[in-house]
């Protein structure tokens, strides 16, 4: 698949063209509790990924999406660039040869609505319109305050309209999308969605504190190594203070030798001893 889009502006139908291979399709989101989960090396699946994810969980993408403003891409531009995916953003870079337009204005004409307020609402409606026939969805939990409030109602609105229009949408039993603690008028509240989230900021609680531990390591490690450098640097200027006074015409050491040249010869090659010698053991202390 090339990465270089020669129309920068493609309709869905030349997207379709392009990059449908298979009638299964992976759509990823960066949620640890599936995302990890996916077969993203298959090659016989098309994967779709967003905002980077592909630096982070490599596999074989085929569509990358960042619908997001150009100040805020601004800081993934090298990530899009160097991707092997073609981007699609609101509007293609420029510079950047493998990004090309979303098809905004002809997704919203085809379901007449505009109803999207998350880019995986946004990826359902094309990949609905790509007619995939399977729709696995993994790390889409839409879990957080921002995200539950009014993006995961959305989301959850293009699965139900997808399964409607007869895909098969496949979700994680970890994801809170499209999941209940209960049947209504049927079964009391189930505490085990919860559980599971429980479970998993726990583990995300335990992982920063490791992390924060062997920062904290790091830290002492590296003001017990920069106090030993202060210490080499301030041995290595007393040394050299030393070595300069012994080169004085008025040091005691020059009027011991005498003055004669061969002296003279002796005391740098000793002087010159000695500060090689210095500058091995700060090579070694650095080094160790």
């Amino acid at each position: 698949m090339t990465k270089d889009m020669k129309n920068r502006y493609p309709t869905v139908e030349q997207l379709k063209a392009q990059f449908k291979k298979s009638d299964h399709l992976i759509i990823m989101g960066f949620a640890a509790s599936s995302a990890f989960l996916a077969p993203v090396k298959n090659e016989d699946i098309d994967i779709w990924g967003l905002n980077g994810l592909d630096k982070l969980i490599p596999g074989n993408y085929s569509l990358m999406f960042d619908v997001h403003k150009p100040e805020v891409i601004a800081d993934r531009l090298d990530k899009i660039r160097e991707s092997n995916a073609t981007y699609l953003l609101g509007a293609p870079h420029p510079d950047i040869p493998n990004t090309a337009a979303i098809p905004f204005q002809e997704l919203m004409d085809s379901f007449g609505l505009n109803y999207f307020t998350c880019t995986f609402s946004w990826q359902m409606a094309l990949a609905i319109l790509f007619e995939y026939k399977v729709i696995d969805v993994f790390g889409v939990d839409m879990s957080q305050d921002k995200e539950y409030a009014w993006e995961r109602p959305c989301a959850e609105y293009w699965v139900g309209f997808a399964r409607g229009a007869g895909r098969l949408v496949r979700i994680p039993d970890t994801s809170a999308l499209c999941s209940s603690p209960f049947i209504y008028g049927l079964t009391e509240v189930d505490p085990q969605p919860w559980e599971r989230v429980d479970k998993l900021v726990k583990q995300r609680i335990s992982l920063m504190e490791q992390q924060q531990k062997v920062a904290e390591l790091n830290r002492v490690r590296a003001e017990g190594a920069l106090a030993m450098l202060k210490y080499i640097e301030t041995a290595i200027h007393e040394n050299l203070r030393v070595f300069d006074i012994m080169r004085r015409p008025s040091s005691a050491a020059t009027d011991k030798v005498g003055g004669e040249p061969e002296d003279k010869e002796v005391a740098a090659k000793i002087l010159e001893g000695a500060r090689k010698a210095v500058l091995d053991d700060l090579t070694v202390a650095i080094t160790t």
